[in-house]
C-alpha cells in the first residue's frame, strides 16, 4: 500500500511503547462514531438533503438582536467562531427543531476558483476517503451550495456545511500542560506529518498553506496504538486524547514536477506551530531536552530535503500512480 492508510488502534502490554508480534483486542474509535453519528442520523440527513445546490442564505436577526442567516430554514448560522482570508466566516450552526446538538459548522466565503476548488477536493475526501474509513486526519463535508442568485453578495454565495472541530493546533499548543509534555508535543506533530503525508500522497496535491490555524483537533477517547501503513512499511503511534485532522485547502495545487519541491515546505510550516516559547516552562525545555527541540524539530525539514535530493538524482519523482484508487473530479 502506498500511502499512510490508518488502521484501528490496537492495544499492546509494553509501557516501553515498543510494539509487540500480536496486537491484542481492537477498541471502537471516536473516528467511526464520528461517521456512525452523521451516517445513522436519519433526521439530520433528511433535513440536509433538502438544502439545493443553488440555494442562498437569508439574512435573519436573532433574538439578542444580531444579525445572522438561515440556510432554507433548515440551519440557523448563530454566531462567527472564525474569521480567515478566505474571504469569508465560519458560523457554529444548528439544525432547526433537531434535538440535541449536532456537530455543524458553516464556512461562507466568496465564490472565487480557488474556495471552489477547495470546497470540490473537500467533498472527495469525504466521499473517497473519509467514508471508506481510509483515514482519520480530515474533516467531514456535509453539503454545498452555491448561490444563484445574481444580486446576492459575493462574499456570501459559496456555503460549506462542515463536521466542527474543537479547535485548531494554534490554540491548542497556547496550552501550558500540552507544552511541558514532550511526549504529548511529539504526538501531535507526527499526527501533523502524517496528515500532510496522506494529502500528498494519497490525493497527489500540495497544501500550500500549512500553519497551525489550518490543523483542526478533535477531544479523543482512544486507546492502544494507531497502525499506519505506507509503502509496506508498519508505522505505530500511541493514541492520546487528541485527533489532528489538515483543513483549508485554498492554496492546494496538484503535484507536477516543477513544483514537486513544495512538498518540503508543507512539512516545514507547520513545524514553528510547535515552538511556542511564550512560556518559561517551554524555554527551559527546548534547551534542556535532547539537545533542544528547536534542534531536533529543525531536522525534520532537513531529512526530508536529503531523501528528496537523493530521489531526484536517482529520477524517483512522485508519481500519480499512488492515488490510482482515489477518483478525484476535475473542476
Amino acid at each position: 500500500m502506498n500511502v499512510y492508510s490508518y488502521q484501528y488502534p490496537c492495544s499492546t502490554y509494553n509501557t516501553n511503547f515498543v510494539i509487540k508480534k500480536y496486537l491484542l483486542k481492537i477498541t471502537k474509535i471516536l473516528f467511526y462514531l464520528r461517521l456512525k453519528s452523521y451516517l445513522q442520523n436519519n433526521y439530520i440527513k433528511k433535513k440536509l438533503s433538502k438544502i439545493e445546490d443553488n440555494d442562498c442564505l437569508e439574512k435573519i436577526q436573532l433574538p439578542q438582536g444580531n444579525i445572522s442567516y438561515n440556510l432554507r430554514d433548515i440551519l440557523t448560522l448563530d454566531k462567527i467562531i472564525s474569521s480567515n482570508n478566505f474571504g469569508g466566516e465560519v458560523y457554529k450552526t444548528s439544525v432547526k427543531n433537531a434535538l440535541g446538538v449536532f456537530p455543524i459548522a458553516t464556512k461562507v466565503m466568496k465564490e472565487t476558483k480557488d474556495n471552489l476548488y477547495e470546497v470540490k477536493l473537500m467533498n472527495d475526501i469525504t466521499n473517497n476517503v473519509i467514508h471508506k474509513k481510509i483515514s482519520k486526519h480530515f474533516l467531514i463535508i456535509y453539503k454545498y451550495c452555491i448561490c444563484d442568485k445574481e444580486e446576492y453578495s459575493n462574499s456570501k454565495k459559496l456555503i460549506s456545511v462542515n463536521e466542527i472541530a474543537n479547535g485548531n493546533i494554534n490554540t491548542l499548543i497556547n496550552n501550558k500542560d500540552i507544552l511541558s509534555n514532550i511526549e504529548l508535543l511529539y504526538n501531535l506533530l507526527f499526527q501533523a506529518l502524517i496528515s500532510i503525508a496522506t494529502f500528498h500522497n494519497l490525493l497527489s496535491h500540495i497544501h500550500g498553506d500549512c500553519h497551525g490555524g489550518n490543523f483542526l483537533w478533535h477531544y479523543n477517547n482512544e486507546k492502544g496504538y494507531y497502525h499506519y501503513v505506507f509503502n509496506g512499511n508498519n508505522l505505530y503511534l500511541k493514541a492520546c486524547n487528541y485527533n489532528i485532522m489538515i483543513y483549508d485547502y485554498g492554496m492546494s495545487k496538484k503535484i507536477k514536477k516543477q513544483n514537486i519541491k513544495n512538498l518540503i515546505s508543507d512539512y516545514a510550516g507547520i513545524i514553528p506551530a510547535f515552538l511556542n516559547e511564550d512560556f518559561e516552562e517551554t524555554k527551559n525545555l527546548i534547551v534542556e531536552f535532547n539537545n533542544g527541540l528547536k534542534y531536533e524539530y529543525s531536522e525534520i525539514p532537513h531529512q526530508l530535503y536529503t531523501q528528496f535530493r537523493m530521489s531526484e538524482s536517482q529520477g524517483k519523482f512522485f508519481s500519480q500512480k499512488i492515488s490510482k484508487n482515489f477518483k478525484y473530479k476535475k473542476i
